[in-house]
């Protein structure tokens, strides 16, 4: 994979909060690529990704180099040969079946009309085992409600040794069968992980062939107007091991590569707090966390910092945000809190 100039310069830090080692990443449904926010982690990283679609699987190869492994690869629970509910939407291809009660609040012409596929598909603990690999410390799944089963494809040893994943999780969601989100954390605090962050994703009901319906014939507002609430339609999870079991066992390599990993997803306090921890522990020296904590603000300042975040420009924006307020209660009343500010 190709590094940008950004990503070069990141590298030292990278490799220093490492040690030496690397992070072993698995992406399940990824017809598109890592994510933008795993991509900072790709040059210290061995990356799986699993994409079933023969050409996409080619052009991922193309694309990405000899470097990243792609697996043209369905995976399911238990292996074998199973149907494929491929949907209008390619992106809405399932191993459930579409048509869950949640289909009447969204365009039914996402799923519908529906074609199926026999497909061969393989356990996630299988193909990495094959593969030589014994470890995975992060798992990203969006395979359309099929995510607990992909999760219990891994098998008991290598769950033992997930740091984090980020899943797919429909509330409810569109399949038939398809496991709430009660299921799935059930699994993960199971397996010792705890939820640190989600991001929704909300819709107005789909009346009249628009999701926009509602809100701008009926009740005369754009579509994304706070005053009208959206229901939640799904959300990705982002789960982590909980720091005082890795504290427990000693294990400093798994605690730079979790720092790390906090890092991919904005939590560089996490991590600063996870290096602090590991020395009042005795697993650290000081002069190690220092330069370990160290290294986690550098890194942000180089992947995350803007002048308008900085805490000058927040004491100086203040009093326009308080005048906007005042300006907004002046024409429209006072008003609360909303549920989705």
């Amino acid at each position: 994979m190709t590094q940008s100039k950004g990503q070069t310069a990141l590298q030292p830090v990278l490799e220093r909060l490492l040690g030496q080692q690397r992070l072993i990443i698995a992406d399940a449904g990824a017809a598109y690529g890592l994510p933008s926010h795993l991509q900072m982690l790709a040059s210290v990283s061995r990356l799986c990704l699993f994409e079933p679609h023969a050409q996409r699987a080619e052009e991922l190869r193309q694309l990405l180099g000899a470097e990243v492994r792609v697996f043209q690869t369905a995976l399911s629970g238990q292996g074998g040969e199973r149907t494929l509910y491929v949907t209008n939407v390619p992106t809405g291809a399932s191993l459930l079946r579409p048509g869950s009660d949640a289909v009447a609040l969204t365009d039914r012409a996402y799923f519908f009309p529906l074609q199926e596929e026999r497909i061969h598909t393989r356990r996630l603990e299988d193909v990495l085992l094959e593969d030589g690999i014994t470890r995975l410390d992060f798992l990203k799944a969006d395979v359309q409600g099929a995510e607990l089963e992909l999760l219990q494809g891994l098998g008991t040893a290598l769950s033992q040794t997930l740091l984090g994943v980020e899943l797919e999780v429909g509330f409810p969601g569109g399949y038939i069968g398809q496991p709430g989100f009660g299921d799935i954390d059930r699994h993960l605090r199971d397996l010792g992980l705890e939820l640190l962050d989600l991001r929704l994703a909300r819709i107005h009901r789909f009346v009249s062939g628009s999701y926009r319906y509602l809100p701008e014939q009926v009740f005369g507002v754009h579509a994304d107007s706070s005053s009208l609430s959206k229901r939640i339609w799904e959300a990705d999870v982002l789960y982590f091991v909980k720091p005082a079991t890795l504290m427990r066992r000693g294990d400093v390599p798994s605690i730079r590569r979790l720092a790390l990993l906090y890092c991919a997803y904005g939590f560089y306090t996490e991590a600063h707090q996870l290096f602090d921890q590991a020395n009042q522990t005795g697993l650290l020296s000081s002069e190690e966390a220092i330069q370990l904590k160290d290294d986690v603000v550098r890194l942000h300042r180089m992947a995350r910092f803007c002048a308008f975040d900085s805490t000058m420009w927040h004491w100086l924006a203040s009093p326009l945000r308080r005048l906007g307020i005042r300006l907004r209660n002046a024409l429209c009343g006072f008003q609360g809190g909303k549920w989705q500010e």
